[in-house]
């Protein structure tokens, strides 16, 4: 039996806690604990994933996401330029 794949993006990320939480464009988010990410990444804000979506074996009612596999590593621009003589320095 073939299980769903999703696409989602990375909205907040505890990596000292082990989890992050991963938003589909429709708005909802899933739960996703490091241990269920493929090649041990260390999910960061808006990395992109694809993943399964399961009832939470510990918790019922609840869903999370896993067998999660890292498709984007968006790289951040900074806050603010910096100065050319800066970077020449």
């Amino acid at each position: 039996m073939d299980t769903e794949r999703f696409v989602g993006q990375v909205v907040s990320s505890k990596a000292d806690r082990g989890f992050c939480f991963v938003q589909l464009e429709d708005g909802r988010s899933f739960f996703l604990h490091f241990k269920n990410i493929q090649d041990q990444v260390i999910a960061q804000p808006a990395d992109l994933f694809t993943f399964s979506v399961r009832n939470t074996p510990n918790r019922p009612g609840f869903t999370e996401a896993y067998d999660a596999v890292l498709v984007s590593r968006v790289d951040k621009k900074p806050a603010f330029a910096v100065p050319a003589e800066v970077e020449q320095a």
